[in-house]
């Protein structure tokens, strides 16, 4: 933004350069600073004096106050280290255009110290991806002036083992640990916004640490849930023995995602609502029993790679469902139903029902065994919810496949 003069052939005969954006006032230039780069259009706000449809002979894109920043990525290099990043509302963000945000002409970086500042402005956050995939960083320092984290930022960062998160951080994005080596995570008390469950896919995540001064999210057995413990967020990889909260009433998107030693769950009643993939990759698991209360499971797929599941219950009325709610479990996976429940198309006693919301009737009709029809069994597996319920034995595995 401070530039003020440009010498001769500075940008000339970059072939490839197809963009340039002045944030500052037109500087002083002489002609043909653009000699030999044929594809460069020259971007500058308005605000700052730009304007006319060329500058220097090339075209000029001429952005006004009210417009977003074009999405231009900048470089500075500190310490042997060149950073891209981009700038929208006078702060700046460490940001991947499709390049990693970090290089360096020494590697490894090992131990990483994100920058207070890039290119005369504060940085804020940390873009989607912008640092994913540098397999040889093993810490991260985040400094107090960052707000935000964003979607995938370390992801497959697979020998980060530390992440410092400081007060100042409000909002945390989507799988932003996927893939590290993370064994704890602190969340500040400044933190206001996560979207889905922060640690899942970190494979060796064993605590999530949330203050009781926290005002938006807690924990309890180990579990992150908001602060009134209502809707739970998510579950560390490496938990044992999970025990879900008597006071939670939705479990949220990918809340167990990759607990991979959690063998059997118990949903509360109260539970009311299934976030989508929200049983994802859960090896170990071999049951799980929804009670009466849950009336609706969002998504497809919601126990894609549970190769072990052998059944699910479901103690109540015919839940609001996905059509491939059961795409990807095993072939042999049992579904059983209690009696005295209606929704279930297929079943004589709700054949009448409509099928819009509900189990397809196509499907659901067509897959029940015809030499097994309604078989009675007495607490199956030990269900202890239903005295006795219809098995539906689905030929595929799969509802809606």
């Amino acid at each position: 933004p401070n530039l003020a003069t440009i010498g001769s052939n500075a940008f000339a005969n970059c072939a490839a350069l197809a963009k340039v954006t002045f944030e500052g006032p037109v500087p002083e230039a002489p002609d043909g600073i653009f000699e030999g780069s044929e594809l460069v259009t020259v971007y500058g706000r308005e605000e700052n004096g730009w304007s006319g449809e060329e500058w220097k002979g090339r075209p000029l894109t001429v952005i006004s106050s009210s417009e977003e920043p074009v999405d231009t990525t900048l470089m500075q290099t500190i310490n042997g280290i060149t950073w891209r990043f981009r700038v929208a509302d006078g702060v700046a963000e460490i940001w991947n255009d499709g390049a990693a945000a970090v290089a360096s002409d020494n590697p490894p970086i090992l131990s990483l110290t994100l920058p207070q500042a890039l290119g005369g402005y504060v940085v804020k956050g940390i873009g989607d991806g912008a640092l994913a995939n540098l397999r040889g960083i093993t810490s991260v320092s985040v400094p107090s002036t960052y707000e935000w984290i964003g979607d995938s930022a370390f992801s497959n960062c697979t020998s980060l083992a530390a992440v410092t998160i400081p007060e100042g951080v409000r909002e945390i994005g989507h799988w932003p640990f996927y893939g590290t080596a993370l064994t704890e995570l602190s969340i500040p008390d400044s933190v206001s916004a996560i979207d889905g469950n922060p640690v899942a896919g970190a494979a060796l995540m064993k605590e999530i640490k949330v203050s009781d001064s926290q005002p938006y999210f807690a924990t309890d057995d180990g579990l992150l849930y908001d602060k009134d413990v209502a809707s739970l967020i998510g579950c560390p990889a490496r938990h044992e023995g999970a025990t879900i909260a008597t006071t939670c009433v939705a479990i949220g998107p990918e809340a167990f995602y990759g607990c991979f030693r959690a063998s059997g769950l118990i949903i509360p009643e109260h539970v009311v609502f299934i976030g989508d993939s929200a049983f994802n990759d859960m090896p170990r698991l071999a049951s799980l029993v929804f009670p009466t209360s849950v009336g609706e499971i969002e998504g497809a797929g919601l126990f894609a790679g549970c190769p072990n599941l052998e059944f699910v219950g479901f103690s109540g009325n015919a839940p609001t469902v996905d059509p491939e709610v059961f795409f990807g479990t095993p072939e042999a996976l049992k579904i059983y139903v209690n009696q005295d429940t209606t929704g279930w198309n297929g079943d004589p006693s709700s054949s009448a029902l409509p099928a819009d919301g509900k189990w397809p009737a196509a499907y659901a009709t067509g897959a029940i065994a015809g030499d097994l029809g309604y078989v009675r069994r007495e607490g199956p597996h030990g269900i202890a919810d239903c005295d006795w319920m219809w098995l539906l034995d689905f030929a595929d595995g799969n509802l809606g496949k």
